[in-house]
């Protein structure tokens, strides 16, 4: 067997290996099963020193703070009035969903900025309403490495990438089949498939380029999330908020089960106001410094105030435009890199007029609205 073929089995093992949740026997549970999870309900809040009230948000509707205690304090079957099978196998996925994104580390390449943390944010606060989370902005911004890192941090969470070319129902039924490893032709006979696969389950779907499904492509993710009450995540452009918003195609049906919108261009655009009202930044120098600046590479401090310019023009690709400049701008050699070789870089990238007219102009005008 090869090394690879070794890891791979290594991986699937430690994924269905459980850490703190105990595999509960299907149908209804005895109360020695009950009191078990109780007692590691007991040891799981004390190790993480979280209050009911933080645990019961976590869980999503249907949990409160009450009904934690409740369940704590409970000697026999007989003392919970309620659905307590919900509880008791809520309550031991969550402990092993909670103990898992501890584990998992972020995707290489992947550095923590203000945007980054705030798209994780929603997906976490998603994922526990168990709602449709929508996030949505420019290119560039780091939308796809978070969506990455958050599919490492949740285990057993479906990563999917709209492809322009799979954005019809029928093509993306098929992609999404794929990913599944199911085989079925027909949208109908996969959506059931997923159905079957997915319900009950809590597993989240994210789904990156969403703006480039159709409306029937995206009603499919809608009956998905209906059916199995799976949590969604859609990011993209703008587009996309759009198009989940249209009251008229769904009249609100779409939108009602949205419970977490991003914005990241929020107070980063100009939106009325005749434009004097100044601009909010979405990266600061220390996102800069924590991408760009290591040992192999040091910038000078003139070469990160140009890189936080640059990556704060929204429009010319931010952070993925950074990134590129600086790979050319590390090749030369030079001990450390100065605004000055970045703007030659340019220069050299781009030619003399795109740079002076798009770049460097988009640069001051963006410095000035946001000083």
């Amino acid at each position: 067997m090869s090394e690879s073929k070794d890891i791979i089995d290594q991986l699937h093992n430690d994924a269905r290996r459980l850490r703190v949740a105990r595999k509960l026997p299907i149908g209804e549970l005895s109360w020695d099963w009950v009191a078990r999870v109780q007692e590691d309900f007991k040891i799981f809040k004390e190790n993480n020193t979280l209050s009911l009230a933080a645990i019961a948000k976590s869980l999503g509707p249907g949990f409160s703070a009450p009904t934690l205690s409740a369940f704590l304090s409970m000697r026999s079957s007989d003392d919970y009035v309620g659905d307590l099978e919900r509880i008791v196998r809520g309550l031991n996925r969550y402990m092993e969903m909670a103990v898992r994104a501890k584990e998992s580390p972020r995707p290489a390449g992947f550095v923590e900025t203000k945007v980054s943390n705030r798209i994780l944010t929603l997906i976490q606060n998603a994922i526990e309403l168990r709602s449709i989370g929508v996030v949505y902005g420019p290119a560039g911004v780091g939308k796809s490495m978070s969506l990455e890192a958050a599919h490492s941090i949740f285990p057993g969470s479906i990563m999917l990438r709209a492809r322009a070319t799979a954005k019809s129902l029928t093509r993306f039924a098929k992609l999404v089949a794929l990913t599944m490893k199911i085989k079925k032709r027909t949208a109908f006979d996969i959506e059931d498939a997923l159905i079957e696969q997915l319900k009950g389950t809590d597993r989240p779907l994210f789904v990156d380029e969403a703006h480039h499904l159709t409306m029937d492509a995206l009603e499919f993710l809608r009956d998905l999330h209906d059916e199995c009450g799976i949590p969604i995540i859609l990011v993209g452009t703008i587009d996309i908020e759009e198009r989940v918003s249209d009251t008229k195609h769904w009249y609100g049906q779409f939108a009602s089960r949205i419970g977490l919108r991003y914005d990241i261009a929020e107070g980063a655009t100009a939106t009325g106001g005749g434009g004097s009202k100044k601009l909010k930044p979405l990266f600061e120098r220390k996102d800069i410094v924590a991408v760009f600046d290591d040992d192999k590479l040091r910038l000078t401090d003139d070469a990160i105030t140009f890189m936080t310019q640059l990556a704060n023009c929204l429009g010319l690709g931010c952070l993925r435009f950074c990134r590129q400049v600086i790979f050319v701008a590390a090749k030369m050699g030079v001990p450390e890199v100065t605004a000055e070789t970045l703007q030659r870089v340019l220069r050299k990238m781009h030619g003399q007029r795109h740079t002076i007219e798009r770049v460097e102009r988009t640069i001051n005008e963006r410095t000035a609205q946001t000083a």
